[in-house]
């Protein structure tokens, strides 16, 4: 423990034994104590400290949230009088360990039975604490609470969370030789060992119900994080060979041989295709393993998402190309004839054309008289 806590701790032990211990409170009476004899023993000998009568009821008191709480196991949080900083959140199914407010001082000869106001067990709040105060007690209780409710309950700062009532017990004897040989009655040490809220808070005191969602949920999680980069591994992966089979066949159908050189001419599309296809491939192999590579995520998933979606805007547009050139093979987008080619048809069609005239001439002239008259040699 540090320093601090053993101060504070010896504060407060020296608080707590300046209150009276009493033997015997009430001789004549037995029974559950009503208002006016808790109102009497809180003059008597301040068994509840501090003591406001809006909180006195017919037969018990009500018991009020103190300034510390700890909450799933956490380090203790402090509450003030203050807004903003008087409340905490009880999540569904999280647990909180509450410190109560009031100080008891309790006779020798009385219990105290306390649990959690029925308003509180009505929001879903359920009580973990041992339900007898021992005779003797002095202090402050402390006690888990468990939100069982499937909405967050939030606590503020002195709200209402229990109740107890008083009941008087047999007479205590501190004298062996008045318990007819059967032993002295054991006294409840004062005071206790546990004087602070942090001797009674544990950081292994978590919610099972929380700690073991959570982990169910994180693995599900993974796993469907897993499968979803399966998934779209496989997705992209198929419509990537669908492109490259998109870009064959545009090569297949646009493509021209250069007679002179040999080479072939491509439509700028078809490059396009084939590089987006390489594109999707890396892409295919990112989103396979990103499930498995905490730090491919925030900037990097929108980035490959973007990706994603260009990739798809250019294969659809590799596929309407494809059907464009497939069905319409004499459509003004396919790729144009080489030079050489244009030229030598040029060429040919020039030449012909003379040929054409002159073979027209001669076989628009009127044939010769003579000629056909003359007989032959």
């Amino acid at each position: 423990m540090s320093p601090n806590h053993d101060t504070r701790k010896s504060k407060r032990t020296s608080e707590l034994s300046l209150l009276p211990d009493v033997h015997e409170a009430l001789p004549s009476f037995s029974g559950v104590l009503l208002s006016d004899m808790i109102r009497k023993c809180v003059l008597d000998f301040k068994m509840i400290q501090p003591f406001h009568e809006d909180q006195l009821r017919a037969a018990s008191y009500d018991l009020t949230i103190g300034d510390e709480v700890a909450i799933g196991g956490k380090a203790p949080i402090v509450l003030k009088d203050c807004p903003g900083e008087n409340e905490f959140e009880l999540a569904p199914f999280d647990v909180a360990v509450i410190k109560i407010n009031e100080t008891l001082n309790l006779p020798r000869n009385i219990i105290g039975r306390w649990n959690i106001k029925v308003s509180r067990a009505y929001q879903g709040l359920v009580w973990v604490g041992g339900p007898q105060v021992d005779p003797g007690w002095v202090g402050n209780l402390c006690c888990p609470v468990y939100n069982l409710s499937a909405k967050s309950v939030f606590l503020r700062l002195h709200d209402k969370i229990a109740v107890i009532d008083f009941v008087i017990t047999t007479p205590f004897i501190d004298d062996k030789k008045q318990t007819l040989g059967k032993g002295e009655c054991k006294k409840f040490p004062r005071p206790p060992k546990r004087v602070l809220f942090d001797d009674y808070v544990s950081d292994k005191l978590a919610s099972a119900l929380i700690s073991g969602a959570k982990d169910r949920l994180d693995g599900f999680e993974s796993k469907l994080k897993e499968m979803e980069g399966r998934l779209t591994f496989f997705v992209v992966l198929t419509f990537t060979l669908i492109a490259i089979l998109v870009a064959a066949l545009s090569i297949l159908v646009t493509s021209t041989n250069n007679p002179s050189t040999g080479a072939i001419a491509l439509p700028t599309w078809v490059y396009v295709n084939n590089a987006l296809a390489l594109l999707a491939i890396g892409l295919s192999v990112a989103s396979f393993f990103r499930p498995r590579a905490p730090g491919l995520g925030g900037d990097a998933g929108v980035a490959r998402n973007v990706l994603h979606s260009l990739w798809f805007v250019f294969i659809f547009g590799g596929l309407a190309w494809a059907a464009w050139t497939l069905f319409l093979p004499s459509n003004r987008w396919m790729a144009p004839k080489p030079q050489s080619e244009v030229q030598s048809t040029q060429h040919t069609s020039g030449s012909a054309a003379p040929q054409q005239a002159e073979d027209k001439s001669r076989s628009g002239r009127s044939p010769d008289p003579s000629a056909m008259s003359k007989p032959a040699h």
